[in-house]
């Protein structure tokens, strides 16, 4: 028997496989563990490229000046590293301490996402009232 075509693809077998693939992403990153001080590393230029070109398109726009370009692009990648960081490190103490005690793998996650939101929130408010252009 001939089972090639068995399954024929359509829109909703397309949406069922990529939302498996997220599952298996979502499981991953809930699961294991993820080194805290690559994270910042990585976090840090990834978003430092972004922040960079973002203040370079408004550098050439004459929104802001040089000085500022550099300045805001520093304290965006550091700020949101330094975020990534402390909310891994939080995550991947909280996965160790409630594996041990149960399954439940989402709550190390959300925390750490919220505790790297928190941060960011705090860092942005206290470099940005500390800023002189």
């Amino acid at each position: 028997m001939d089972i090639t075509n068995y399954y024929a693809e359509s829109i909703i077998s397309k949406i069922a496989y990529n939302l498996g693939r997220g599952v298996k992403a979502v499981q991953v990153v809930t699961t294991q563990s993820i080194n805290p001080l690559k994270a910042i590393g990585a976090v840090t230029i990834g978003w430092g490229s972004i922040s960079a070109i973002v203040n370079m398109t408004r550098y050439k726009k004459g929104k802001i000046s040089k000085k500022e370009a550099v300045v805001v692009t520093a304290n965006e990648s550091v700020g949101l590293g330094l975020a990534a960081g402390l909310g891994l490190f939080t995550s991947n103490l909280l996965r160790t301490y409630l594996l041990a005690a149960s399954t439940v793998s989402v709550l190390p996650f959300t925390i750490g996402v919220i505790v790297t939101a928190t941060t960011k929130v705090v860092w942005d408010c206290k470099t940005k009232k500390n800023m002189l252009w």
